[in-house]
């Protein structure tokens, strides 16, 4: 097939950009010629085979992973890959949609939700780095990859067959762990997926309890053998859950600011009471760096064809975040390490 820039594929196939021609290519320019189509734009492609050829006839530029920031808050996932961009939940504490707006090159369609079919190649073109000197927690950090990081990969808008692009092109590099974060936890349960996906849901609210419940019972039912994993960030009320036991990991987050929202820090009793119900099932807790203290722990990233067994503990950390004020520990007999200010560990 010969080569087309993407202003010139859009016009082949019929579709009507917003955008003038003229500052779609400086876009384009931004973007070394990354072709985008955003929701609106498929939505005018009538034809099925129009469609599919706007996402597997994407020329292979040699995109790659990004690198996360080089810090403790999500050191168990270093790489990110955003295929598609963009959502519809239009939450008030979104950190994704305040980065979309700002970096409006990278973003042309702002925060509409968007697939960007040439970053499909990054799996395949990503370098693992040699993992065999890391400690346990970076090894894993450095094989996790967090998927659509800039969006819900299962919002009830996404399309199916961008999902299933995303998908087919995660069975193709098994080099790679997956993780996924949606708020439509049930459409989530809906879909296929090998081991090597870490398959989570957002619960920030009693209301998204049960519907988050039913999902990963579902998942646990298809016989899906994978991590699965729940982030409460963030913590607006307390939370009771009945089925922990479905879950390997529990993450547990305050409201960062935003342009929408300003910085909350949870309850310290809400905190409490929902590591107690997580102690019920052995479920490690990661708590990020936006809460006033943090324990750190992992889940046991390892795969086998034998029944799931409930996740081992990698690390237990608890220390003073930089938002404590009073830098006093938590009592508890999890402590293993506490950081001191000139970054070495002492031993406890």
């Amino acid at each position: 097939m010969q080569h087309m820039t993407p202003t010139q594929a859009y016009k082949a196939l019929g579709i009507v950009r917003d955008v003038p021609s003229d500052e779609l290519a400086d876009v384009e320019d931004e973007k070394d010629g990354a072709s985008l189509c955003a929701l609106s734009e498929w939505k005018q492609v009538a034809d099925e085979t129009q469609r599919v050829r706007l996402i597997n006839d994407a020329p292979n530029t040699n995109r790659k992973f990004n690198l996360q920031a080089d810090n403790d808050s999500i050191e168990w996932a270093r790489l990110t890959w955003n295929p598609i961009t963009g959502c519809f939940h239009d939450c008030d504490y979104c950190y994704a949609a305040d980065f979309a707006a700002r970096w409006t090159n990278v973003y042309p369609n702002g925060f509409e939700p968007t697939i960007i079919p040439e970053r499909l190649y990054a799996p395949a073109n990503s370098k693992q780095k040699d993992l065999s000197k890391l400690k346990e927690v970076d090894r894993t950090g450095w094989k996790n990859v967090f998927v659509c990081s800039m969006a819900d990969l299962f919002g009830k808008w996404v399309p199916e067959a961008w999902i299933n692009a995303v998908l087919n092109v995660i069975r193709e590099n098994p080099q790679w762990n997956y993780l996924m974060l949606t708020k439509f936890p049930i459409r989530m349960s809906q879909f296929e997926y090998p081991d090597n996906v870490w398959l989570g849901t957002t619960v920030d609210s009693q209301s998204m309890v049960a519907r988050a419940e039913k999902a990963f019972q579902q998942l646990r039912d298809s016989k899906f053998s994978g991590i699965t994993w729940l982030s409460c960030e963030p913590l607006l009320e307390p939370l009771t859950f009945e089925r922990l036991d479905l879950f390997d990991w529990l993450v547990i987050g305050g409201r960062s600011k935003t342009t929408g929202a300003e910085v909350l820090y949870p309850d310290h009793e809400w905190i409490e009471d929902l590591k107690s119900q997580a102690g019920q099932y052995n479920l490690p807790v990661y708590e990020k760096t936006n809460l006033r203290f943090r324990q750190r722990e992992y889940p046991k990233a390892i795969h086998t064809t034998k029944p799931k067994q409930k996740s081992t503990l990698e690390a237990q950390i608890i220390e003073p975040t930089k938002a404590d004020q009073e830098g006093q520990l938590l009592m508890g007999g999890l402590l293993k390490e506490r950081v001191v200010q000139d970054g070495e560990a002492e031993s406890r």
